[in-house]
């Protein structure tokens, strides 16, 4: 596949009893934010998975709205990031 194919994963409906995650206000904790991961460009919401002072968080941009809403999760350690992303693609592969 050449990369101009790749749109990026596509994150899947929560399932049923799945812990819920809490989105916040974006912060500017930290001048330089390295996107490690991100969902499907093509989608209304698109999701990263971003790193930044050796910690991580997923930021949400939703364009359903008449305004684009950016939103993020806490700043955690990279384990407990890596599980709200696997949770979000369903656990398709980095």
């Amino acid at each position: 596949m050449a990369i101009e194919e790749y749109h990026g994963l596509h994150a899947e409906p929560p399932e049923r009893g799945s812990e819920k995650i809490v989105w916040y206000p974006v912060t500017a904790r930290h001048p330089s934010v390295r996107v490690k991961a991100h969902t499907c460009e093509a989608e209304p919401v698109v999701y990263e998975l971003c790193a930044a002072g050796g910690l991580m968080h997923i930021r949400r941009t939703d364009r359903r709205g008449k305004e684009v809403v950016v939103t993020e999760t806490n700043w955690v350690k990279a384990a407990e990031a890596l599980k709200m992303w696997g949770v979000l693609v369903q656990d398709d592969p980095l």
